[in-house]
């Protein structure tokens, strides 16, 4: 079987990068710069997930993505 990469594939490393963003921000109790990176890391994952038609991924990335919308409202708002 030849597998052929994309954009979206590259963009899935992008995404990693954010997630270990995200970590180092919430181990530093930085929330808000945590969430922010929560975001952009989904929002690249996405095209990746769907391509895969890894919809568990789909449903988990929406699911994170929500919650770290809701975090960036809390913070800014609260």
């Amino acid at each position: 079987m030849n597998y052929q990469t994309d954009w979206r594939d590259n963009l899935r490393h992008l995404a990693n990068v954010c997630f270990i963003g995200t970590y180092l921000f919430f181990d530093r109790g930085m929330v808000l710069q945590g969430a922010c990176c929560t975001v952009v890391g989904e929002l690249l994952l996405a095209p990746s997930a769907v391509k895969h038609r890894s919809w568990s991924t789909v449903i988990v990335g929406g699911i994170f993505l929500f919650l770290a919308l809701g975090t960036i409202t809390r913070s800014l708002l609260g």
